[in-house]
């Protein structure tokens, strides 16, 4: 990509494209890695940032699962997690991405970035911020 100096390291790059109501979401990135669909997260046409969709979640159960990789072991090394983001309500704690991989408690096994009563947080399994 022209644009993006950095897009041989990018590892997975989910744009959100395709048809209202989809549940095939794309890697757009170099590798074309399947990503998983689960309860109720599918590709709109309502919202988007660019190229006229995005993916929508409902807001309880939907989420996404991306293959287990080496390259998405955070943590070992000097790595960037960046989205766009629009959220229907901000209250509670909305998860934005979720790494679950079980961890020992104290080690950085795992991030989380979410939005918890207004306020971004960012957290691993050591401390949050």
């Amino acid at each position: 990509m022209a644009y993006d100096l950095n897009y041989q390291n990018v590892e997975l790059w989910l744009q959100g494209n395709g048809a209202n109501n989809s549940t095939i979401v794309q890697d757009s990135g170099q590798y074309i890695r399947a990503v998983s669909v689960f309860s109720g997260a599918s590709i709109s046409t309502a919202q988007s940032k660019r190229g006229g969709s995005s993916l929508l979640f409902n807001g309880t159960s939907g989420y996404l699962k991306a293959p287990t990789q080496t390259a998405f072991a955070f943590g070992t090394g000097d790595f960037t997690v960046e989205c766009w983001v629009r959220l229907g309500v901000v209250d509670g704690i909305t998860r934005v991405i979720y790494d679950g991989r079980n961890g020992t408690v104290g080690s950085a096994g795992g991030i989380s970035i979410s939005v918890q009563s207004g306020s971004l947080m960012c957290g691993t399994n050591v401390a949050s911020v």
